[in-house]
Parts: structure tokens; sequence; C-alpha cells
């Protein structure tokens, strides 16, 4: 039997034997029966240890083949042959190993393909502005190229570059949030702090299109972190800048309740088409209404900054315009 070879059933037997023949020596001094009745007992129980330890062994052989078969094969592990006991137990927590490997392996297949879309993605936003670059390089290597023409390739070249630069940053920021590299603070943040803080970089563009901004907000407040959030906020702002037209408004509110609390940002714009509403918080999606120079990652970010805050953001459309509504709980709900 291969469960003799386990030196731990060998020390056992022998220890058993040890016993066992102490014990019928002291019989002797009773009587021969006694030894002899001594010496039976201890045959038949050592009968019995021998087989159930063999029975057990062949649970233990029976666990360890299936656990072969489930690395070998990947087939779903089964447990109903194991009966109440600790080896029961054991193999339940064995199952719910695997259980958990087979989880984190289609996790891990999971994220290797939106790995693969991103980057392929990513390599085609890229491309885009760097053809264009390597376009107006060519033409500025002509020979006979005019001083107003060059100013123009160069200030078109500026542009292209400071867009690249914009692009590579704002991809950097949400790969660090897809990898959870960013601890987000946690502290209490003025909702008017915020919004001054996202304004402050939108505020020529606002005067260039003679847009009204207009806020209202009081003391509300939410816990979380300003840099952040006021990138998030930017982002919508700019989205709305961009799709209103001049001498159009934008409108930023704020309210607090006992269980979260509200920014919501509206414009006079065109509002937001049926068909992109479902995807407009997707990375790279540009809606039908999308400008020229948009790279589709602005709301994403925004989104995705919200959403690590125990936040919501939804968008939708009111009075003919688009709406942005942000709530950060106080609490997970």
């Amino acid at each position: 039997m291969n469960f003799l070879r386990n030196p731990e059933i060998k020390n056992s037997g022998i220890l058993f034997s040890v016993l066992s023949a102490v014990l019928s020596a002291l019989g002797l001094f009773i009587s021969l029966r006694c030894a002899v009745y001594v010496l039976f007992c201890c045959a038949v129980l050592f009968v019995f240890f021998a087989i159930i330890t063999k029975k057990r062994y062949k649970i233990i052989s029976d666990l360890t083949e299936e656990i072969v078969n489930v690395l070998n094969n990947g087939n779903i592990m089964l447990i109903n042959n194991f009966n109440e006991g600790e080896l029961s137990i054991l193999a339940n927590e064995v199952k719910r190993l695997f259980e958990r490997l087979r989880e984190q392996n289609e996790n891990l297949k999971k994220e290797k393909l939106v790995l693969s879309d991103s980057l392929a993605d990513i390599s085609h936003q890229i491309r885009t502005p760097l053809t264009s670059i390597n376009i107006v390089l060519s033409l500025l290597g002509e020979g006979e190229v005019s001083d107003e023409r060059r100013f123009e390739l160069v200030s078109e070249l500026m542009t292209l570059l400071g867009a690249t630069d914009k692009l590579v940053t704002m991809l950097l920021k949400i790969a660090k949030i897809d990898a959870s590299a960013i601890e987000f603070q946690k502290k209490e943040v003025r909702v008017r702090d915020c919004v001054k803080n996202a304004v402050s970089v939108l505020e020529i563009a606002l005067e260039i299109k003679n847009q009204t901004l207009e806020l209202n907000i009081g003391d509300e407040s939410f816990i979380g972190d300003i840099d952040w959030t006021s990138e998030a906020v930017g982002n919508i702002l700019k989205n709305c800048m961009e799709h209103t037209p001049k001498n159009g408004k934008i409108t930023v509110e704020a309210q607090e309740t006992p269980m979260y609390t509200e920014i919501k940002i509206s414009d006079t714009g065109e509002g937001i088409g049926q068909e992109d509403l479902p995807h407009l918080f997707e990375r790279f999606y540009k809606g039908s209404n999308s400008t020229e120079n948009s790279f589709g990652i602005g709301l994403n970010l925004a989104y995705l900054i919200v959403s690590s805050q125990n936040g919501v953001l939804k968008a939708y459309n009111e009075n003919g315009g688009a709406c942005f509504e942000i709530k950060f709980y106080k609490s997970i709900v």
C-alpha cells in the first residue's frame, strides 16, 4: 500500500508496535490470558487504524488527482465526493482558491484585450498629429518658402506640438488612474474653490468667444481631491465652451444635501445628440458635433476622476443645451 511508504505512517506503526509489546509484556504479570487479550485488542486497533488511514490517503489521492486535472486540463473542480470533516474543509478551500485563480485569469485576459485596444487607439490618436507634423516639416524643408508662409507653417507646427503634448499628458493621467497608481486625497473641498481653479485656465478662451459664465455657488463642500476634481470640472467646462456659440452662457450651480453634494454645469449650446448620450464618456469617442481638434478623452478623464472619488457623473439635455451633473456622495450608496 502506497500510504505505508509515508515516514509518518511508518513511525506511527513502529510506535504502536512497541506500545503493544510493552502492554502485552505488562499483561504477563497478571496472566497469559490477559497478555493475549491485550495483544489481540492492540492488533484490532492497529487494523482499524490502518483501514482509516488508508481511506484518508485514498481521499487525499483523489483530491490530488482532481487538482492535477484542473491544472492540466482547466476542468471545474468538484467536491461532491468528499464528506464532512477536515478533508472536506480542505477540499472546499482548495476549490475556492481555484475559483479565485480562475476569476483572476479571466480578468487578466480581459485586461489584456482592453490594453491591446487602448494601445491601438492611442497609436491611432498620436499618429494623426505626428503625420501632420511631418507634413509641415517637409514643407518647411522646401527651398523656396516665403517668410509669410514660413511663419504660418511654424505657427501650425507649434499648435500641433501643443496638441500632441496635451494628448500625451491626458493619456498618462488616464493610464495612472487605470493602474490605480493615484491616491486621491480625501479632504474637505469647497465647490467654489474647485470651480475657480477650473475656470482660471479658461478665462481667456471664454473672453475670446464672449461667453458668459454664471456661478450660483454658496458654501457647498465635499470630501475629495481638489486638484483632480478641478481637472474634471475644467474638462467639462471646456466641452461646454466648445459647443456653445459666441455670446452664449455657461452656468455652474451647486447644492448640498445630507446625502451628496451636486455640481451642475449647463450651457446654451446645441445639446447632445441622442445617439451620443450612451457613449459620451467612452474613451476616444467623438460625437457627431465634435470639434476638429477633439481627441475624445477629456470627458472620459473627467468620468474616471469623479467615479474614483465615490462620485457619479452623468449628462443629459436640458432647455435645449447640454447639462452635466456631478454628485459626490457623503457615504457609499
